[in-house]
């Protein structure tokens, strides 16, 4: 039995580390799923395909449409001089929808913001962050 256990706890590790090291990473340039500060909107940037992936998580007809304001610098993205992208509204309640930005002018940082435009009130927006392009 001592032989067994030695050799059989080698060959685990041998098996864990190879399940390991064959999980795939996710890019550190991709943002993950960022929300409006309501949570009615939701985005993120896929660094791969330069592209901002924006969803309207509100359900029905709610006169709102979701947005990615966006820019070379965090104030840019958070202030009027932002770029901006949208989908219609509550055209994809629960699907994503690809957007591809102006990047001209834009170094290797893209940074963003999601929102929710609401028609007679304040937007809710997300804080501006920025990612690898």
């Amino acid at each position: 039995m001592r032989t067994r256990g030695p050799a059989l706890a080698a060959s685990a590790a041998g098996t864990l580390a190879v399940l390991v090291a064959a999980a795939p990473t996710p890019a550190s340039a991709d943002s993950g799923v960022i929300n409006s500060a309501g949570n009615d909107c939701s985005a993120y940037w896929d660094s791969d395909g330069n592209a901002f992936f924006i969803r309207d998580n509100a359900g029905g007809d709610d006169n709102d449409y979701c947005y990615v304001d966006y820019g070379a610098t965090q104030a840019q993205a958070a202030g009027s001089s932002a770029r901006r992208l949208t989908i219609p509204q509550d055209s994809s309640i629960g699907n994503f929808q690809r957007r591809v930005p102006d990047l001209s002018g834009i170094g290797d940082q893209i940074y963003f913001k999601v929102c929710e435009e609401r028609e007679n009130d304040p937007d809710l927006c997300s804080n501006a962050s920025g990612y690898k392009k």
